[in-house]
């Protein structure tokens, strides 16, 4: 829609910041757009995301941390407004240190810009934190425990993924 046709015989109209207001005779229409927020992290924007718009699809694993007293949880999800067919990965995270768990690796991925390295997308920065990655992500033993009886698929992995 132009911007011509869009205020045709429209007279009063503002618009300030995410709202849109446009009077026509005696009917007022207020519009109000909210477009995504965003955080810089590392010099580079991501997606703050609210944890509602995340919806989990599948619990793809989970790992206790090392280093902190968290649990990282890893699930394919879908974004709200981006598409039914469009999925992502979430590392969700838990426990007394969760919080530090996250913030360590938000810093770690969010440097990293490498087609062999997952790709940040956005955060959810609630009480129950979370990094949200492009593209579902498919574990590579997976593949491995699916092809274990193929030999030129264990030696296209291995080179592929063992040998960089």
């Amino acid at each position: 829609m132009s911007a011509s046709k869009l205020f045709h015989n429209a007279s009063h109209f503002s618009i300030q910041g995410s709202e849109f207001n446009a009077v026509a005779g005696d009917l007022v229409v207020t519009n109000n757009f909210h477009g995504p927020t965003t955080t810089s992290v590392s010099g580079r924007m991501f997606r703050v995301l609210p944890s509602g718009d995340v919806i989990i699809i599948q619990r793809l694993h989970e790992r206790k941390s090392n280093s902190v007293k968290a649990v990282r949880c890893i699930n394919t999800v879908q974004v709200v407004g981006l598409g039914e067919s469009q999925k992502f990965t979430a590392v969700i995270y838990k426990g007394p240190q969760a919080r530090q768990a996250f913030e360590d690796d938000l810093g770690r991925y969010s440097e990293a810009w490498h087609p062999n390295v997952a790709q940040l997308f956005g955060i959810i920065q609630s009480d129950i934190p979370a990094l949200i990655f492009h593209s579902e992500l498919i574990p590579i033993t997976y593949f491995a425990n699916q092809y274990t009886s193929n030999p030129f698929a264990q030696v296209y992995l291995k080179h592929r993924y063992v040998g960089q």
